[in-house]
């Protein structure tokens, strides 16, 4: 993926080059030209840098646990009432197209923070599951380090499963 942004980057820079100081048919491009191309050709180039600059040098801040927690109880909460049902709320459909669809289980992760066992999982239960990813006892989740660790045991409370990125560009899940 980074080669395509690398040869945005190649192909911007050596159009710019070529409106600004190589003659076409014998002579330079008039000023308006020159200007004009260099907005559209900005445009690619923004693009390519942009992609360098999140793949490789963008780092998310720290989340904390209660934060975190509270961003998957919401998400994943269909009453809206603060806490998850486990009986109720076992899965997510997530469909990209009209012919592909997935589904994840999201009972492991509730099963495991539901201390009480009364089948309701509320934010304080997920608060401390999810604090345990905290190996440095800083009081935030790390993306560089905890977060993987945690995307890693459950891929579709940090992600969609479809990108690499946080859970608050994700669509309303269908609930079963």
């Amino acid at each position: 993926m980074i080669a395509v942004f690398i040869v945005f980057i190649a192909v911007s820079v050596a159009m710019l080059y070529a409106i600004w100081f190589v003659p076409q048919n014998g002579k330079m491009l008039s000023l308006p030209e020159q200007i004009g191309a260099s907005c559209f050709i900005m445009l690619f180039l923004g693009f390519g840098v942009w992609g360098v600059y999140s793949y490789y040098i963008y780092v998310p801040a720290p989340i904390k646990p209660h934060h975190l927690a509270d961003k998957i109880i919401v998400w994943y909460d269909a009453d809206k009432d603060g806490k998850v049902r486990l009986k109720r709320e076992t899965s997510v459909i997530r469909c990209e197209s009209d012919i592909s669809c997935r589904v994840y289980g999201r009972s492991e992760l509730f099963n495991k923070a539901d201390a009480d066992r009364d089948s309701l999982v509320t934010l304080q239960e997920l608060t401390t599951l999810v604090a345990t990813f905290d190996k440095d006892k800083d009081g935030k989740i790390d993306y560089v380090t905890e977060m993987k660790i945690f995307s890693k045991q459950y891929p579709q409370y940090s992600s969609n499963g479809f990108r690499k990125d946080g859970i608050r560009f994700k669509k309303e899940p269908l609930v079963e």
